[in-house]
């Protein structure tokens, strides 16, 4: 993808401590590898995991001048930001009927009926691995429960 004076040809992310590592490949003004480094937030309201403050590593040092680099910085930043925004709202919205179905099939299910009548789904807190992220999850819910036989 061409930005002005700068092609992205490819990236890759990975995990470093606290913090995810985006590798971007470039080429035009600078050719070669450009780092950037962000956290992982995860937004209740939209159910949307995405990097905040994605912003360029130490790493890349003069390569990132004030005067060559402001051109396309933001542009690198904001069209990595939305390549790495995941969206799983509809996944999450799934997961009650998925509960309910497997509970139908399971040996419950057939002298009982579930109902779920709230899901919260709420993230507690985000690891970094180096192969991926972690989340651990805290999901409040309202279930009934009736008897169809004994």
């Amino acid at each position: 993808m061409a930005l002005g004076a700068i092609t992205l040809k490819s990236a890759s992310v990975y995990g470093a401590q606290h913090a995810i590592i985006v590798k971007a490949d470039v080429s035009g003004l600078i050719d070669g590898p450009v780092y950037l480094r962000g956290r992982p937030a995860f937004d209740t309201l939209t159910n949307t995991l995405s990097i905040k403050n994605l912003d360029f590593d130490t790493a890349n040092g003069g390569l990132l001048s004030k005067s060559t680099g402001a051109v396309w910085h933001d542009g690198l930043r904001k069209l990595l930001e939305s390549m790495l925004t995941i969206r799983l709202g509809d996944d999450i919205a799934k997961l009650p009927q998925a509960i309910q179905k497997a509970y139908e099939e399971g040996g419950p299910g057939e002298k009982t009926d579930l109902g779920i009548k709230v899901f919260r789904f709420l993230p507690q807190k985000i690891a970094i691995r180096p192969d991926g992220i972690q989340a651990l999850i805290k999901v409040e819910s309202i279930v009934g429960v009736k008897v169809k036989q004994l």
